[in-house]
């Protein structure tokens, strides 16, 4: 079962923290955080970010960027990014897990093609 996901995008301010809200939502009991390959580190999310999510009835105002860690990548059994460029840095730099990301081989990494909180909105599953 899945219990962890962590979501990722580039900073860490706008689409990452938008779908933890909406995931934490739809999957009450699991662990959902976000992180930035390129976190912009304890900025809040973006004022647009923060004004889509108020109007859908989604508080990311006490949200701060995080850069991605080990100790995320490894305590993940799902990882979403958003693009694919970010699930090759992902599954082959160090670099993006702060030098020292170890993804373990059952962690799921997708790429997640539409914000919603759908499974159908993930696709390019891969095993890490």
């Amino acid at each position: 079962m899945m219990e962890s996901i962590l979501i990722v995008c580039e900073g860490n301010i706008c689409r990452s923290p938008m779908a933890e809200a909406m995931l934490r939502q739809a999957m009450p009991g699991r662990r959902v955080a976000s992180a930035g390959l390129n976190a912009l580190v304890g900025m809040p999310a973006a004022p647009y970010a923060q004004e889509v999510m108020r109007m859908r009835g989604f508080d990311v105002s006490t949200h701060r960027a995080q850069q991605i860690g080990r100790s995320l990548c490894t305590d993940a059994d799902l990882i979403l990014v958003m693009d694919r460029r970010q699930r090759a840095s992902l599954r082959t730099s160090s670099r993006s897990c702060g030098g020292a990301c170890s993804v373990s081989a059952s962690t799921r990494i997708s790429t997640c093609t539409t914000l919603t909180a759908s499974p159908d909105s993930c696709s390019n599953a891969a095993r890490a």
